[in-house]
């Protein structure tokens, strides 16, 4: 049993060698796309867009208020982008607010219309964006 542990260990941190250097190479978006794909069928669909999105929320939420505001986000409350979402104008963004821009972003983004989003399909679409 012992032998099989260290095995599996050894394997693992082979792995974890090979994959760094491609990991280096990516960006930050296709850093996000390759975790966003739960079932990596190097694809997103839409639980898995808004799955990202519901994580980033949180994560982004230092106060645990469950709103986004400018304060958070620094330097991208700026951005024309959140006071557009910011639907209800109290000056912060809701989950309800980031679901309903994500499911937008997103039928924007599909541009073949196939229900799914390729890593170049996001990346043409922040390119637009920006």
């Amino acid at each position: 049993m012992k032998r099989i542990l260290v095995s599996v260990f050894a394997i693992m941190a082979l792995a974890l060698t090979a994959i760094s250097p491609v990991k280096a190479d990516m960006t930050e978006l296709e850093i996000i796309f390759v975790k966003g794909d739960q079932n990596g069928d190097l694809v997103l669909n839409k639980a898995e867009v808004l799955l990202i999105a519901i994580t980033q929320f949180i994560e982004t939420d230092s106060d645990r208020d469950n709103m986004i505001e400018k304060q958070e986000i620094g330097e991208l409350s700026k951005d024309k982008e959140f006071s557009d979402n910011d639907t209800s104008k109290d000056g912060a963004l809701s989950i309800e607010e980031v679901i309903k821009e994500k499911l937008a972003d997103f039928k924007v983004a599909d541009t073949n219309n196939d229900g799914s989003l390729t890593v170049d399909e996001v990346k043409a679409f922040y390119e637009k964006k920006k």
